[in-house]
């Protein structure tokens, strides 16, 4: 498959969620190397809600990967046939998990209000007075396994998701920076490229000076 550039892969995306209708579908390409994901979680005595979204080209992605553009309605824009999709859903919901120390907490699924604001919305019936949840998020490593989550406690703390740690243990009274070790690995290879360049003008420009 063909990867769209940028500029190709914002315009196909714009089309299947702001347009007027949905036709057949060029291929896309999502942005596992962009900004992670993003998930928050907030509780409410033993209710613990959870909520995922991404940029419009992450759900173009998991609406090809799922199928929800396969037989699109007259008149329905990409946005509502996402909203709308059981297999999109269905997908979310069998890798968006949350237990706790002696089992699993009953999940519900909450009405998409708003897909690209809010994204996909779950409640999950927790025992009260937990100290601790193991949060399970593993949503995309299938179609692209360096693709990552940021989860966002009602404390404060940023845990990373990925491939390789898609289960991680949710502190429920810590209060942390929401600057968490774990995103390092994620803003390194940026900060270490903005420091070739820097280094590489430097040192052509040194050159010059030697060089008159």
């Amino acid at each position: 498959m063909r990867q769209l550039g940028l500029i190709g892969r914002s315009a196909l995306a714009c089309l299947l969620l702001l347009g007027a209708g949905v036709g057949a579908t060029a291929p896309a390409s999502a942005h596992p190397f962009g900004p992670p994901l993003e998930a928050r979680l907030a509780i409410d005595g033993g209710t613990v809600s959870l909520s995922w979204t991404g940029a419009e080209d992450d759900w173009v992605a998991l609406g090809e990967r799922t199928g929800a553009f396969d037989e699109p309605a007259a008149g329905r824009t990409g946005e509502e046939l996402l909203a709308g999709s059981e297999p999109v859903l269905d997908y979310l919901a069998q890798r968006i998990s949350v237990s706790h120390p002696t089992g699993t907490c009953e999940q519900s699924r909450l009405p998409v209000r708003d897909l690209l604001g809010e994204g996909a919305r779950f409640a999950f019936a927790c025992p009260p007075g937990l100290t601790r949840l193991d949060v399970e998020l593993a949503v995309l490593t299938d179609l692209n396994e360096a693709y990552r989550t940021v989860l966002t406690t009602p404390g404060g703390q940023q845990l990373l998701f990925s491939v390789d740690s898609p289960v991680q243990e949710v502190d429920l009274g810590a209060a942390t920076s929401p600057s968490p070790a774990g995103l390092v690995p994620v803003l390194g290879g940026s900060l270490a490229l903005v420091a070739v360049t820097v280094a590489g003008v430097l040192l052509a420009h040194r050159r010059r000076q030697v060089g008159r």
